[in-house]
């Protein structure tokens, strides 16, 4: 790795009329409006935190930018001034054409390189979470929103020379531009930026299909939203595909009936076994794909336009679920679930006027009157888990009902069958991960919101709320300035122009049916084992007892749904029950048994915070807290201290045991800061004082992590343990 100006040096002779010449601009030969380079950037900073006077204060102290070509040639360049890379970017000429800057997880040092390059656009998700920023000719992207995956994933999972090194920088150490850095710290900073460097270049430049730099998703599922565009293009379906989008697009009123039916996956516990350590041996049945299970094997999905009931219609029209697929808003009384778990959450419904709501871990056990708005798929569901009536339906629109389309459904499948297929083949490992991740997308592409937060990043501002959007984006007349006028677009002309666009391929309505389908499979399970389920998490259900046949008997049920489809879209077997390398057939959407915990060896305290010991080894799965924090501390103090109060520490407490620190919970948290710049004095962790300058940053912390249980819970079981 070679310092800024020493690179600068060695490229004297690259330097005309100002402008650094390392760039390959080969002409893009692509028909996109963009023009790339044939270079890939990568870049990635090193930073500490410091409180001075009590304040907050972040800053870099290395930052590391990779500039390599299309054939694996590369440098690495470094400083430790940050100025150093504005002054880097805005000598290297790009011809005007764009040149891609990739950097994993942008939002983080977004914060910090804000402070000396002035971007001019930011395309971002929420505030803080930049998918692209512009400056000048370079488009920086974050790879991390791209993938999904850690650095040091991505190195694994595809292979890469490179491999990023873990553990040979203490972040929790000061240091400053001034605090000398050992060579295997200087390692560490150089190989975050190659394996990026190398990850780009053979996941993307190197692939057969690659043309230029356009293809490079933005997003995991904008990877998937291709796949699919490229199945219509092959099949000449577009006028079909635009004439299925204008009839079934939902205008303003259906569309927020439909946001509010829509609900993610059933995870909860079973108020029966929670907060105790189980006995039994708890086992393990999880779907094989869930979300594109349902996907392909049902025909109850929405495929006709929504008719909207002009008055209250007869609660009994609820009881036609096999005719018609509908949306209603209902008035459900005298309800009480049948299970220790429940379904309904307690944010689904109208809480102004539902009476009488007792809720356990979010879901309601038990209400004299509550107000939500269903689905058909839903009423079923209530039914198998609840007891109640119906005394009024105040809004009702149906529709009829049928399978996905298949340009949804094939290119779904051919990425189930190709991620079967590859498992286990180590030579092909890479296109593996490849296929198992669009398999995970497709779901995250047809569940997508059209209707998004604007989010604005001002230089001078930074990250405008709606108030100073309100102000910022008219101009002196009152007229709207351009690039605001998506923000100040009404609800129907946001759904008007998003199901406008050719490239809208998916109506919200869908995503809605697949979680209500993909929940129904879990209710069916949950209804035959009953109390003796412990615990449900999206596609999985743990239960105690002899209850396996139940699960092989809906097996049978489901091989069968699943030729009915094979045979609508024509199909072949492979394509829904392919084989993997040892020859097992993989049948999508069937039940699998995936193990047992040892007796004795189970407790949970509700949704996402379940633990368990397996073949003498912990395990544990418990929201806000990494796994291996909670699973060092039960290996010291057992199942029992699983319980309200338990306490990790941020800091390290104590002396580690055999190199481990069984108290410490292994979490940081990041505060943004939007401070004015300012140069203050750092002492580092070697004592040496350096003025520094600051400005805006992410100031990083080590945070403990406790275990609470609402008091309102824990009593709700004591009384529910006690038949109350």
């Amino acid at each position: 790795m070679i310092e800024f100006s020493e690179y600068m040096k060695k490229h004297a002779d690259d330097i005309a009329d100002g402008k650094l010449n390392v760039i390959n601009i080969s002409r893009d030969s692509s028909r996109h409006k963009h023009k790339y380079t044939k270079t890939i950037i990568t870049l990635d900073t090193e930073t500490s935190s410091y409180i001075y006077n009590g304040k907050k204060y972040a800053y870099v102290y290395i930052w590391q930018l990779c500039i390599g070509d299309f054939e694996g040639n590369y440098e690495t360049i470094y400083s430790r001034d940050l100025d150093d890379l504005k002054k880097l970017l805005d000598m290297l000429n790009t011809s005007g054409q764009k040149q891609m800057v990739f950097v994993h997880n942008l939002g983080y040092d977004f914060q910090f390189i804000r402070n000396v390059i002035p971007f001019i656009e930011v395309f971002a998700v929420k505030d803080y979470k930049p998918v692209k920023a512009y400056y000048k000719d370079f488009e920086f992207r974050d790879t991390y929103i791209m993938t999904g995956s850690s650095l040091e994933n991505l190195a694994k999972d595809n292979k890469l020379k490179t491999q990023k090194l873990v553990g040979d920088i203490n972040h929790t150490l000061v240091r400053t531009p001034d605090t000398p850095l050992t060579s295997k710290e200087m390692s560490y900073c150089e190989n975050d930026v190659i394996v990026l460097y190398e990850f780009i270049l053979k996941k993307y430049v190197k692939s057969p299909n690659f043309k230029s730099m356009n293809d490079i998703p933005i997003t995991k599922t904008s990877v998937v939203r291709h796949a699919v565009h490229e199945y219509i293009r092959k099949h000449k379906l577009q006028f079909k595909v635009r004439a299925i989008i204008d009839k079934l697009k939902p205008d303003e009123d259906l569309f927020n009936h439909l946001h509010e039916a829509f609900t993610g996956g059933l995870t909860t516990s079973n108020a029966v076994w929670s907060n105790s350590v189980i006995a039994d041996a708890v086992h393990s049945m999880d779907i094989t794909s869930s979300y594109p299970a349902i996907m392909f094997r049902s025909n109850r999905f929405p495929m006709g336009k929504f008719t909207v009931a002009d008055t209250d219609v007869n609660p009994c029209i609820l009881e036609a679920t096999d005719t018609m697929a509908y949306i209603a808003t209902v008035e459900l009384t005298d309800m009480k679930s049948k299970f220790g778990i429940s379904l309904l959450s307690g944010n689904k419904i109208d809480a102004i006027n539902s009476t009488g709501v007792i809720t356990a871990n979010g879901r309601i056990v038990k209400a004299d009157k509550v107000v939500t708005t269903i689905t058909n798929i839903d009423y079923e569901n209530l039914k198998m888990m609840y007891t109640f009536k119906v005394s009024k339906v105040t809004y009702f629109a149906c529709a009829k009902q049928g399978y996905l389309p298949d340009y949804i459904v094939i290119p779904m499948l051919g990425f189930y069958r190709d991620k079967t297929v590859l498992k286990g083949i180590d030579e092909q490992y890479e296109q593996y991960m490849i296929q198992k991740g669009n398999l995970n997308s497709i779901y995250g592409s047809i569940v997508m919101n059209p209707l998004r937060d604007f989010i604005y990043f001002s230089c001078e501002d930074g990250w405008l709320d709606d108030e100073q959007l309100e102000c910022m984006g008219k101009n002196e007349d009152g007229t709207i300035k351009d690039s605001f006028k998506d923000y100040f677009l009404s609800t129907s002309e946001k759904l008007e122009k998003y199901y406008a666009s050719k490239n809208t391929i998916y109506v919200y309505q869908w995503g809605v049916w697949v979680t209500a389908l993909a929940r129904q499979e879990l209710v069916k399970m949950l209804a035959k084992v009953g109390n003796n389920a412990v615990y449900s998490d999206t596609d999985s259900i743990k239960y105690i007892g002899q209850n396996k046949g139940h699960f092989w008997n809906r097996n049978l049920e489901i091989h069968k749904e699943n030729e009915i489809a094979g045979k609508h879209f024509k199909v072949i077997s492979d394509m829904y029950t392919p084989k993997s390398k040892d020859g097992k057939i993989h049948e999508l959407g069937l039940w699998t048994y995936e193990g047992c915990s040892d007796e004795n060896g189970f407790k949970t305290l509700g949704a996402k915070r379940y633990v368990y010991i397996q073949n003498g080894v912990y395990h544990a799965t418990v929201a806000g807290c990494p796994k291996r924090a909670i699973e060092l501390y039960l290996e010291k103090n057992g199942l029992d201290s699983f319980t309200d109060g338990l306490l990790l520490s941020g800091q390290y407490l104590s002396k580690p045991v055999d190199g481990i620190h069984y108290n410490h919970s292994f979490k940081t948290t990041m505060t943004y800061l939007e401070n004015e710049p300012e140069t203050i004095p750092v002492t580092d962790y070697l004592g040496q004082t350096t003025n520094v300058k600051t400005g805006t940053g992410v100031f990083a912390e080590g945070c403990s992590f406790q275990l609470t249980v609402s008091s309102s819970y824990l009593k709700f079981l004591a009384g529910f343990k006690i038949g109350e």
